[in-house]
């Protein structure tokens, strides 16, 4: 890496021995240290890389001796100045250029927010706002141990935070708290949601009041909060889980003429770029009609840092309307399909209804599911 690094600064070439003595060229650089590499045979003519130095030594070496050479390209930073050296202008910018990009590089430009999923974005970042971490600030101005407590007082339902700056990017990082359960202090019962029959009973707290292998309907009482003990009668709340295979109806229906989007090859990108913090949109105008977007963000990079760019990209994939109109056989095929899709389920019976516009699929299947329910336990002021 340091070898090729020094190549590219100091310069080299790509040269062509040839004519009846060219293998002496090989022979004279080996005697005289010069280090040739990439060596290769292209059409009865040696081919190599020899550096911008030691090639005028061997041009001195080879004076006299037969030997022909010729440069083939020429690389490194030497030709590439050289090449703009009437050019100031360009010299001048890119020096600029780098100037500006390392006095930015000392302040905030991009700000993250993560783990957030009730509290928006927005939201957050109004609070940054608020204890002065904004786009723009330098990056020496920000404590974040102390800085995560100030955001922890601002923010409502916020459990844990930590502020991590990379390059000119600050996220925040949030763990929100789990709601409060608004019937903690309430005694509950749990009641089954659906008929079935009980196959295993899972029961935290409580007193379970049906057994396994016991058919039960919708709306009995699986586990109650009443619970006898020794020193006397006590109210809990109710947890646990009692699985049942429960059945239950389930219609679907498709119709013999529908209508669908279909894509019929228009296709439009458009972009936005973000600097510092301002959106410039590259293009003109809206795009009407029924289309599809994909939508996608780009952080420019420098040397693996993230620079304060972002470019948003909008991808528009135009649709039609169609009409189709399908055969009964198709229809029964759809109703089936998405009747196998549901997970979970054993079909008992099924049943294909035609009307005029269209089949109905009325099914009884049968489903392993958890059918316990919490409900209030309403407790007689008089017992």
């Amino acid at each position: 890496m340091i070898i090729s690094l020094y190549r590219i600064i100091s310069g080299f070439l790509k040269v062509q021995f040839y004519g009846d003595l060219k293998e002496r060229a090989l022979t004279l650089c080996a005697q005289n240290g010069i280090t040739l590499w990439g060596n290769e045979l292209n059409d009865g003519k040696i081919e190599c890389f020899i550096s911008v130095r030691e090639f005028r030594f061997l041009r001195n070496l080879a004076r006299g001796k037969g030997i022909r050479v010729h440069i083939l390209k020429k690389y490194g930073l030497p030709f590439i100045t050289n090449r703009y050296k009437k050019r100031v202008g360009i010299l001048v910018g890119a020096a600029v250029f780098i100037f500006v990009l390392q006095f930015m590089s000392g302040y905030i430009w991009i700000i993250d927010v993560n783990g957030n999923e009730k509290i928006k974005e927005k939201t957050v970042i109004d609070a940054c706002k608020s204890i002065g971490i904004t786009e723009g600030i330098k990056k020496n101005s920000i404590y974040p141990k102390l800085e995560r407590e100030k955001l922890m007082l601002e923010l409502e339902g916020v459990a844990w935070s930590s502020i991590n700056i990379e390059g000119c990017r600050l996220t925040v990082n949030i763990t929100e708290t789990n709601e409060k359960d608004k019937e903690t202090d309430e005694y509950t019962n749990l009641l089954a949601t659906a008929d079935g029959i009980i196959e295993k009973i899972d029961i935290v707290s409580g007193t379970s009041v049906v057994s396994v292998g016991q058919a039960v309907k919708k709306g009995d009482l699986l586990v109650s909060g009443i619970v006898e003990t020794v020193t006397g009668t006590r109210f809990v709340k109710s947890k646990g889980t009692v699985l049942a295979r429960s059945q239950r109806e389930i219609i679907l229906k498709e119709d013999f003429k529908q209508k669908s989007l279909v894509p019929f090859g228009k296709v439009k990108t458009k972009r936005i770029i973000e600097l510092f913090g301002f959106k410039i949109p590259l293009y003109l105008g809206s795009e009407k009609g029924i289309y599809e977007t994909e939508k996608k963000v780009k952080n420019l990079k420098l040397f693996s840092s993230h620079l304060p760019i972002k470019i948003y990209e909008n991808k528009f994939t135009f649709q039609r309307e169609i009409s189709l109109t399908y055969e009964r056989d198709k229809i029964t095929q759809m109703l089936e399909k998405d009747l196998n899709s549901k997970e979970d389920i054993k079909v008992l019976s099924k049943e294909f209804i035609e009307g005029k516009k269209g089949i109905e699929l009325k099914a009884v299947v049968e489903k392993k599911e958890n059918i316990a329910k919490s409900h209030k336990l309403i407790i007689n002021a008089g017992n």
